[in-house]
């Protein structure tokens, strides 16, 4: 019996191959993920000033609305970095952007009217710029400048 030979030509498959494997395309979108988020983790957006001057603004006001509303004392706190409103029935605490400060440590109440005993004048230090919140006498009213 005589033994029929196939030959087959192989060739090699990886000769004809162009482009990236899967797993070589993975590790360079992993490597490209971890360099981003080391980038965008140092990269802090700032503050804007009017963002800040609006947050102590509405505390103000929403210490103002408590005393009216609920016919309570509010107390408001002012220091460092933070405004703290406080009553019988209410608890708040506003934290500000670490570069705004307080210049120094104010504490005002207002009544049961929304009205405060003495005129005060509150400085905030920004990166740039002193703002007042100039408070009126009795009213409770105030203006930012």
């Amino acid at each position: 019996m005589a033994k029929a030979s196939i030959s087959v030509m192989v060739r090699p498959m990886l000769a004809n191959r162009k482009g990236f494997t899967l797993v070589e395309m993975i590790f360079v979108l992993a490597i490209t993920v971890i360099i981003s988020s080391i980038t965008l983790a140092f990269r802090k957006p700032k503050a804007s000033a009017q963002a800040q001057i609006e947050l102590v603004t509405h505390a103000f006001q929403l210490a103002r609305s408590q005393a009216m509303v609920k016919h309570e004392t509010v107390k408001v706190v002012c220091d460092s970095n933070r405004v703290e409103i406080s009553s019988n029935q209410f608890e708040k605490e506003v934290v500000l952007a670490n570069d705004y400060q307080f210049l120094n440590h104010y504490q005002f109440t207002f009544n049961a009217s929304g009205h405060i005993k003495i005129a005060k004048t509150i400085r905030l230090s920004s990166p740039g710029k002193i703002y007042e919140f100039v408070f009126q006498l009795g009213s409770g009213a105030f203006y930012v400048k």
